[in-house]
């Protein structure tokens, strides 16, 4: 079975690279790609892919505010947040608030594939040394939004808030 895949992301050049990369994969196809939030939002509504690979610092939308309207709507596309902040913050934030997989922009292209494939069979997908970093373990498994929020509850006069954090991005 073919995953469906979404790419959204302000850097045409980055966009074009991975749909390479997965055009190589006979079960990944790119049916789509979006440059800021708002078109984001509108293309995963429309077109219901099964994965969203989602930066966090685009025009209009941010992609958690993409993720928070996502998980409001109860959109069954799967997001992989693709960036290169690799704050706990972010990373639990995003977690927390639907997304079901975090990786750096400086991944190697065989992880994303296996991310890919994890995350749409509805396995979380952390990237190694940040899942470590904040669930002592590489090997993330279980309810990855409910481990976030705790770490985020657990630690909240450490953390910033959403706000502080677009603001410091």
């Amino acid at each position: 079975m073919t995953i469906k895949i979404l790419i959204a992301d302000d850097h045409a050049l980055l966009r074009q690279g991975v749909k390479r990369v997965l055009n190589f994969e006979d079960d990944l196809e790119v049916i789509g790609e979006a440059e800021d939030g708002q078109e984001t939002l509108a293309r995963t509504l429309v077109l219901q892919p099964d994965v969203l690979l989602l930066d966090l610092n685009m025009p209009g939308l941010s992609g958690l505010e993409v993720a928070c309207q996502l998980q409001a709507a109860k959109s069954k596309t799967k997001i992989i947040v693709l960036t290169i902040h690799d704050s706990d913050n972010y990373v639990l934030e995003l977690l927390k608030n639907g997304a079901l997989g975090y990786l750096l922009k400086d991944v190697e292209p065989s992880v994303l594939i296996k991310a890919i494939h994890m995350v749409n069979e509805g396995n979380p997908f952390v990237y190694p040394k940040l899942a470590e970093r904040l669930f002592g373990s590489s090997a993330v498994c279980g309810d990855v939004s409910r481990m976030a929020k705790e770490i985020w509850d657990e630690s909240r006069g450490e953390r910033l808030t959403p706000r502080e954090m677009d603001v410091l991005g």
